[in-house]
C-alpha cells in the first residue's frame, strides 16, 4: 500500500528496493513502527484518543532516537501532530476528531497514519491505525416564540438536544445546531451542559426555520418550527422633494412595497414634517399609484424643515419611513410700507416706498439688497390686481417708486422670492383716494403688463 512522504516528498511504501545505494554498500532499511490508539473506540463520553507508538531499528529492535514522526489523517491528509521519538524511541500525541476529518463514506471511523521521513540512516516508513467512532443518535426539540413576525424583529428560538444511551437518553452538551430559513443560513448555536440552546434569528420571509444538530460523535438530527408569517419591511428610494418660494412642497418617491402586485395599489402614504427636534406630524396624504410603487403629491405648508414619507403598515407589510429631506427657505417681509400722499388727483403720481428684509438665522434679520419688487394696484370695489411698476431694493433693502394714480383704490407690493427665500407681499389694504372727474381715462393709462388676481 502506497503512503505519502512527510513534507510533500511524494508517495512511498515499505519498498526498500526503491532506494538507490552503491553496489558495495549495505542497503538503507525502513525502521519498524508500532502504533496504537487508546481508546480505540471514541464516543461522546470518551472523545479523545492517545496516539502512541515506538520506532525501532529493523535489524536489532534498538530504539531510534530523535526521529520525526508525522501523524496525519488519511481521508484529507490533515495534520494531527508532528512529534519526535524520545530516548526509548517512543512518541505520543492526543487526537480529538472533527467532522471535517471524517470520511463521509465511512463516518464511523477515522484512519490515522504515522510516517517517518527518509534520512541518511533510515528509509521512509509508515503505518496506520483505525479509530472507531461510536455515534449515538440525537433527538431535538425546537420552539419559536412566535408564529407571526415583522422583518427585522428577531425570532426567539429555544430547544434541547438529547443523545441515546444504554439507560435511555442524556443531554448532548457542546453539540452544534445550524439554523436555516428562507433559503439561507441563520447562524448556529451550541448546546450548553444541559443540552439546551437559545438564540435569536432574523427571518427575511415567510417560512419555517430548519435546525440541524450534528457532531463528529453523533448521528445528526433535524427539526423544524411551524411556518412563521413574516411581514415584509418596505424600502423607500428615489425620494425627490422641493419647496418653492410660495411655500408649496412637491414630494415624490418609490417603494418596493409589493411592487408589481395589487397589494400596493391605493395604499396610503403620509408626508410628515419636523422642525428637526425629532417630533413628526402628518401634513399631507397621498396614495401609491396602482401597483408601480410610485407616489407623488404637492401641498402648501409655507414652512422650512424636514419632510419624509411614512407608511403605516398593513397585514402584509411593516410600517416604514423614508429618509428625511431638508427643505429650507428663509422668511422675507416688507417693513414700513407706505404710499403717499393718501389723497391725490387722478393720473397724478404717488410714491410707493418701504423696506424688504430677510431672515439670515433663527434670530437675525437684515435688509434684502438688490431684489426686484412689483408694485400692484386694485380699484376700489374690484377684485383684479394690475401691475404698475417694478422697484429695486438698495443695499439696505429700501425701495421707492413713483407710480400714476389711475383712480381710488388699494396698493400693494410683492416680492416673488429668491433661491433660498420665501415670497412675500403686503396686505393690500393701503388705500389712496384719487379725486377728479371720472371718464374713459380711468383704465387707458394702464400698461397691459402682468395681471395678478386676488
Amino acid at each position: 500500500m502506497l503512503r505519502r512522504l512527510v513534507g510533500g516528498v511524494g508517495v512511498f511504501g515499505l519498498f526498500i528496493g526503491l532506494t538507490a545505494v552503491p553496489a558495495n554498500a549495505d542497503p538503507i532499511l525502513s525502521p519498524k513502527i508500532t502504533f496504537s490508539a487508546d481508546p480505540a473506540v471514541l464516543d461522546p463520553d470518551h472523545p479523545t484518543a492517545v496516539l502512541s507508538g515506538q520506532v525501532t531499528s529493523p535489524t536489532d529492535d534498538t530504539p531510534v532516537v530523535g526521529l520525526g514522526v508525522h501523524l496525519w489523517i488519511q481521508h484529507n491528509e490533515a495534520t494531527i501532530a508532528d512529534v519526535t521519538t524520545d530516548a526509548t524511541g517512543h512518541f505520543t500525541a492526543t487526537f480529538s476528531p472533527t467532522e471535517q476529518e471524517t470520511d463521509p463514506n465511512s463516518p464511523d471511523r477515522v484512519e490515522v497514519e504515522a510516517s517517518t521521513p527518509y534520512t541518511s540512516e533510515h528509509a521512509a516508513a509508515s503505518t496506520w491505525v483505525s479509530v472507531a467512532l461510536n455515534r449515538p443518535q440525537l433527538s431535538m426539540t425546537l420552539t419559536a416564540d412566535r408564529t407571526k413576525d415583522d422583518q427585522g424583529t428577531p425570532v426567539g428560538l429555544t430547544g434541547t438536544v438529547q443523545r441515546q444511551t444504554d439507560a435511555g437518553s442524556a443531554p448532548a452538551a457542546g453539540v452544534a445546531v445550524d439554523l436555516s430559513g428562507c433559503g439561507g443560513s441563520l447562524g448556529s448555536v451550541t448546546t450548553d451542559a444541559t443540552g439546551e440552546f437559545a438564540t435569536k434569528v432574523n427571518m427575511l420571509c415567510t417560512g419555517a426555520i430548519w435546525a440541524r444538530a450534528h457532531g463528529v460523535l453523533y448521528r445528526l438530527v433535524d427539526a423544524y418550527t411551524p411556518t412563521i408569517t413574516v411581514r415584509q419591511k418596505p424600502r423607500f428610494w428615489d425620494i425627490q422633494a422641493s419647496l418653492d418660494a410660495d411655500g408649496t412642497v412637491a414630494f415624490r418617491g418609490e417603494t418596493d412595497l409589493g411592487r408589481g402586485t395589487t397589494s400596493v395599489a391605493n395604499q396610503p402614504v403620509a408626508i410628515q414634517y419636523s422642525t428637526g427636534n425629532g417630533s413628526w406630524r402628518t401634513v399631507a396624504t397621498t396614495r401609491f399609484q396602482s401597483s408601480d410603487g410610485i407616489f407623488a403629491t404637492s401641498f402648501f405648508t409655507g414652512r422650512s424643515g424636514y419632510y419624509r414619507a411614512s407608511f403605516a403598515g398593513n397585514a402584509d407589510y411593516t410600517p416604514a419611513v423614508s429618509s428625511a429631506v431638508k427643505l429650507w427657505r428663509w422668511n422675507t417681509r416688507f417693513d414700513k410700507f407706505k404710499v403717499s400722499p393718501h389723497s391725490v388727483r387722478k393720473n397724478h403720481q404717488v410714491t410707493v416706498s418701504g423696506t424688504l428684509s430677510r431672515a439670515v438665522s433663527m434670530t437675525k434679520r437684515t435688509g434684502y439688497a438688490g431684489r426686484k419688487v412689483e408694485v400692484i394696484f386694485r380699484f376700489k370695489g374690484k377684485k383684479t390686481w394690475y401691475h404698475l411698476a417694478w422697484a429695486k431694493t438698495d443695499k439696505r433693502g429700501k425701495f421707492s417708486k413713483k407710480v400714476k394714480a389711475y383712480g381710488s383704490g388699494y396698493y400693494a407690493v410683492v416680492f416673488y422670492g429668491g433661491s433660498g427665500t420665501f415670497s412675500t407681499g403686503t396686505d393690500g389694504k393701503t388705500y389712496v383716494r384719487a379725486t377728479g372727474a371720472d371718464g374713459a381715462i380711468t383704465l387707458s393709462g394702464l400698461l397691459p403688463g402682468k395681471v395678478v388676481t386676488s
